[in-house]
């Protein structure tokens, strides 16, 4: 599910060379929970039908714009994605992260003339900025901190289908009934299961239900 929700992102990121989308896909659908992949760079090449050489080429590229980290270990390299541990990131060009995808502003005039397109990345950081701030209250109240970048990639799916008031006010009900009935942290489930699960229809026991409206209220 995580590697099938990243390559969906990365095939919507403009600012980036096919042979690096291509290269970034293939270590997408390596990709576990925490955001990691260890292919080696055979096996990206075999995966991706490309020569060793613009392989390596892409993989220094995209750590360049700040989109992987790469741990070089004693048998492998360890390939992580930024965007699921960061919320924003900073290059020459300036990238955002956001929920909706990889939004990329633009910040050289020059660049943005030579490329025909006019920038509305004033529009876009306002969006993004209200997103997250909704998820990092979201993230505040949730009871299990675990997996964040995974956490909000889901958070945004789930705006698909409710409202951000439902679900952090299902996540205050939540939390409550976790803390009142004493869950230890094991069998509370992680966040992002809870999203995708659009556990904030849940019914609780009668203990915490009626937090319901003073969650409410306080969005």
């Amino acid at each position: 599910m995580y590697a099938e929700l990243l390559m969906r992102h990365i095939v919507s990121w403009g600012e980036v060379s096919h042979q690096q989308k291509l290269v970034l896909l293939v270590l997408a659908s390596f990709t576990d929970h925490d955001g990691r992949c260890f292919p080696s760079i055979p096996t990206i090449c075999k995966t991706a039908c490309m020569s060793r050489s613009t392989v390596i080429r892409a993989l220094s590229k995209c750590e360049e714009d700040g989109l992987i980290r790469r741990d070089a270990g004693r048998r492998s390299t360890t390939y992580s994605f930024i965007c699921l541990e960061d919320t924003t990131m900073t290059r020459s060009t300036s990238v955002s992260m956001t929920p909706e995808g990889n939004i990329y502003s633009l910040k050289e005039e020059a660049k943005s003339k030579k490329e025909g397109r006019k920038k509305d990345s004033e529009l876009s950081v306002t969006t993004s900025s209200v997103t997250l701030t909704l998820f990092e209250t979201f993230w505040k109240n949730y009871p299990r901190k675990i997996g964040k970048g995974h956490a909000r990639l889901a958070f945004a799916r789930s705006l698909k289908v409710a409202d951000a008031q439902t679900i952090i006010a299902g996540c205050h009900v939540f939390a409550d009934h976790v803390r009142s009935e004493g869950t230890e942290p094991r069998f509370i489930p992680h966040p992002t299961t809870w999203l995708n699960g659009e556990r904030w229809e849940d019914e609780v026991e009668s203990g915490a239900a009626s937090t319901w409206g003073d969650a409410a209220g306080e969005l």
